[in-house]
């Protein structure tokens, strides 16, 4: 007796496409998100890192000059709580990414207001010091999504912004007209503190 045919992959779950966030959005949403977290959002967009790796970043793994960004660890929070710092989860993992030249003032100024001058100071890091776990941060950006009216879109998505996508070599210039004046001013604000509800992250 002949085998019945089969279809391959008939039986397997398809998993939803995820929504890719457009370079408008990615603008609204680093204009909206408190400003110690800004280059958080530009860096995993068009760096296209993830969260565990952008939170263990240290100012010597920026190099400004040459427009990269090396990848030798990542922070990861245990079921217990604690944080630990460990190697990407493959050697493919640890890499250098080559970044957009329009990304290099919003770095630059970052590294001047939000991080200390010692070569192993982190590059992100909420008020009080620490690495946001994923629960609270997901709270948060929800939050800060929904704000500027963008709904189902996770903080790993942006990294498929890059793949379709370019920033712009203005910021400012792409941002929406009505909030191209606050850019500006963002960009002349020096050592302005999160708020209160970036402090809940920690």
């Amino acid at each position: 007796m002949k085998k019945p045919c089969t279809i391959k992959g008939a039986g397997a779950e398809q998993s939803p496409e995820r929504p890719v966030a457009t370079v408008e959005q990615v603008a609204q949403i680093a204009e909206v998100i408190d400003p110690c977290y800004r280059a958080l959002v530009l860096l995993a967009t068009y760096g296209t890192l993830r969260f565990g790796e952008l939170f263990g970043l240290q100012r010597r793994d920026l190099d400004i000059a040459a427009r990269t960004v090396s990848v030798e660890r990542q922070a990861t929070h245990l079921a217990d709580g604690t944080l630990v710092f460990g190697p990407p989860k493959s050697d493919a993992g640890r890499r250098v990414v080559s970044l957009p030249s329009s990304l290099v003032a919003e770095l630059d100024r970052h590294l001047a207001e939000y991080v200390g001058p010692e070569p192993e100071s982190w590059l992100f890091r909420s008020p009080t010091g620490v690495v946001p776990r994923k629960s609270n941060w997901s709270v948060y950006w929800r939050k800060v999504t929904a704000s500027v009216g963008i709904t189902g879109l996770h903080f790993h998505d942006l990294r498929h912004t890059s793949v379709t996508s370019t920033p712009p070599k203005n910021a400012i210039a792409s941002s929406p007209p009505a909030s191209a004046t606050s850019l500006r001013q963002h960009a002349a604000e020096r050592q302005r503190p999160c708020t209160s509800d970036v402090v809940k992250l920690a």
